[in-house]
């Protein structure tokens, strides 16, 4: 080891000490990781040590004897060797630097500059997002809206139902908002015509006016067209041909799109479906594959199922496909009279409920619940012998007292009819309906004793008569054998 080599090689990595008291510019120390700017007295102290750490090592290296001792520091406080420590513990005082205040400030600055700099590129990057985001978004929704004569709106969702119902939402289908580009002197041809443009000619954007008439004219083609049309439906009640009432509407559209080569049998089948779509807000229903497609028949329309030999319509599953509006009843129970099921629940329809429409002769299900109806439940129901399923629970519509024609419903096996506003007491005939596997009256007005007579359901497996007037439990009902589910149960007597 040379020593003044090593000398030399300190002196070029420390900078040089300044006599002078005043100090042109700041010194630094680097000190737990960043600079610490020292006072003038403190700077010069150190520098003061640190020469002398400097004569001390130089003695020690040229004296051979002081190599070999292998002296221990008296004491290392703050990193400072008051006595001459060994070679292998030798070390120095932290440099001090000459280094501008701007410099530190400098580099402050430039990390709060990557920092912006990070910050905004984060929130242009969500701002991306989002935009692309809400034009799919639109664009979805616009596609929704624009139905021409060879296509129909897309399918939003899949609405099969299994088991219990449950309990719809609230709020309301969503309302299409179209653009009134039709003046009164506008002739609406076979090649124009669109669903969006009678709503605008009716003045009709919500789809509730039947009684008004049209602002716009028709072409003299699309006019012959339906009345050829109209002279397949002797039986129909046609209203005038500028008539906003959804089976004028319905004869419109199929004169402007309906496929020449077309059955009677489908032409009737395209007409009334045509008319249920027009009358509940078709174009806002939550799923309509294919409904209204020229080019698709009638018997693969989403909800719609037939008789495979003669394609006659025997099925309606519209649940839960946010309908809105009225029933067209009297047309569907004539243009469907061998419909065997109706299912029609979780929807908004509003009005009276049909009655020649629920008293078809070959209906064997019929689902009416969480719906918005008023008035009464037709106790014409009652009567339909070939009934399997009833279900009406809450459907907006009221019942009162249970007539005893019920026990006329010897095939029912589910009848689900809760929050129907029934009161009175139970009538025995209900006894009759011996396939019965489920019942639920819950949520009513009933009170007094449940019928002894209940004790013949022996197929009875769910029994709620919860929410009612003090219900009291006959023995005869706790005796059933497969009751397995009954919400009074609490009644009956100890076993």
């Amino acid at each position: 080891m040379s020593s003044p080599s090593r000398a030399n090689n300190h002196e070029e990595n420390t900078p040089p000490v300044s006599n002078k008291t005043v100090l042109r510019t700041p010194l630094y120390m680097f000190r737990d990781g960043k600079y610490v700017e020292l006072d003038v007295e403190e700077a010069a102290q150190l520098q003061l040590q640190q020469q002398q750490l400097l004569q001390q090592e130089e003695e020690h290296d040229s004296d051979p004897q002081q190599q070999q001792q292998q002296q221990q520091p008296d004491d290392e406080e703050d990193g400072i060797y008051k006595d001459t420590p060994p070679a292998e513990k030798r070390f120095r005082l932290p440099a001090i630097i000459e280094r501008p205040l701007h410099s530190c400030h400098q580099q402050s600055e430039n990390r709060e500059k990557r920092r912006l700099y990070l910050w905004l590129s984060s929130v242009a990057i969500l701002v991306v997002i989002f935009s692309i985001m809400l034009g799919i978004l639109v664009a979805h929704r616009n596609n929704n809206k624009n139905m021409n004569s060879n296509t129909t709106m897309i399918n939003t969702g899949n609405n099969e139902v299994t088991g219990i119902l449950p309990q719809p939402t609230t709020t309301s289908p969503p309302t299409a908002n179209y653009n009134d580009n039709i003046s009164s002197n506008t002739i609406i041809s076979t090649s124009s015509l669109t669903i969006e443009e009678f709503r605008v000619m009716c003045n009709d954007v919500d789809g509730n006016n039947n009684s008004i008439m049209m602002t716009s004219n028709l072409s003299e083609e699309l006019l012959q067209r339906r009345q050829d049309l109209a002279a397949l439906l002797p039986d129909l009640p046609i209203t005038l041909a500028h008539s906003c009432h959804a089976t004028n509407l319905a004869l419109l559209w199929l004169a402007a799109h309906i496929p020449q080569e077309d059955s009677l049998e489908e032409f009737q089948n395209r007409f009334i479906l045509t008319t249920l779509y027009l009358a509940t807000r078709g174009e806002s229903w939550k799923s309509n594959d294919v409904w209204l497609n020229p080019d698709v028949k009638t018997c693969q329309w989403k909800g719609v199922s037939c008789d495979e030999a003669d394609e006659e319509i025997i099925g309606l599953s519209l649940n839960g496909m946010h309908l809105n509006g009225t029933l067209p009843g009297e047309e569907m129970a004539q243009l469907l009279p061998n419909l065997e099921k109706l299912d029609l629940s979780m929807n908004h329809l509003t009005g009276t409920i049909p009655v020649k429409l629920v008293t078809l002769p070959n209906i064997s299900e019929l689902n009416l619940a969480f719906n918005r109806f008023t008035g009464t439940i037709p106790t014409e129901i009652f009567d339909q012998t070939q009934l399997e399923n009833l279900y009406l629970a809450d459907s907006g519509a009221a019942l009162g007292t249970i007539p005893a024609t019920i026990g006329n419903l010897e095939s029912l096996t589910h009848f689900l009819a809760s929050k129907i506003h029934a009161h009175g007491t139970l009538p025995s005939e209900l006894g009759q309906c011996t396939s019965l596997k489920i019942l639920d009256l819950s949520s009513n007005q009933l009170e007094g004793r449940l019928p002894s007579e209940l004790g013949n359901l022996v197929s009875l497996r769910s029994l709620y008569m919860k929410e009612n007037n003090d219900l009291e439990v006959a023995p005869e009902v706790c005796r059933l054998a497969n009751l397995k589910a009954f919400d009074l149960e609490a009644q009956c007597p100890a076993s």
